[in-house]
């Protein structure tokens, strides 16, 4: 989570009634295209357990995106699979 963007909610978790802040995180999600990786996604967290709640209106959001891109209307640059990025083979990473 970014320290930076972090503020105080004015209502407690509905888990354990610590206080809640707002941040920003990346939201991955694996669809039909492959993974996608959406940045700075709004969320309220827990300080105290970490239940993380995303708002119905960014939750609105996060599906037209996934929308566009399943139809072919959005193209997100492709992200590289840790295979990849740390030279792992498919049997070395199916063997573990």
């Amino acid at each position: 989570m970014t320290q930076h963007s972090e503020s105080p909610v004015p209502h407690p978790c509905v888990r354990c009634g610590a206080q809640m802040k707002r941040d920003e995180v990346p939201y991955l999600v694996e669809t039909m295209s492959g993974p996608v990786i959406i940045e700075h996604v709004p969320v309220v967290y827990c300080v105290r357990c970490g239940q993380k709640t995303f708002v119905p209106e960014v939750i609105d959001h996060i599906t037209a995106i996934l929308l566009e891109i399943e139809h072919g209307r959005l193209q997100p640059p492709k992200v590289p699979t840790g295979r990849v990025q740390y030279a792992y083979s498919e049997s070395r990473t199916a063997s573990r």
